[in-house]
């Protein structure tokens, strides 16, 4: 028995219906994780100066220090399996 299809739009389908309250706090928590992440590196412009003075560091040799985060997880995602 071969029943009529029909097509569906699923963008109208989506556009068509508000957010839940689910929706919202997935959005909500994902923001509070990415600021969370994000304030070590904030941290590190403010305490960098007084790290590179105390410890009596050549900025250079310092910049190597603080690049190795983002390159560790740079190789990090490209290494883990998937």
């Amino acid at each position: 028995m071969n029943l009529p299809q029909q097509a569906v739009d699923v963008k109208a389908f989506i556009d068509g219906r508000p957010l839940s309250v689910r929706q919202i706090l997935i959005v909500v928590l994902c923001f509070f994780i990415v600021a969370a992440d994000g304030i070590d590196v904030a941290m590190m412009g403010f305490i960098a100066p007084s790290i590179v003075h105390d410890w009596q560091l050549a900025r250079a040799t310092f910049g190597v220090v603080m690049s190795a985060a983002p390159l560790g997880l740079v190789f990090g995602a490209l290494i883990a399996p998937h």
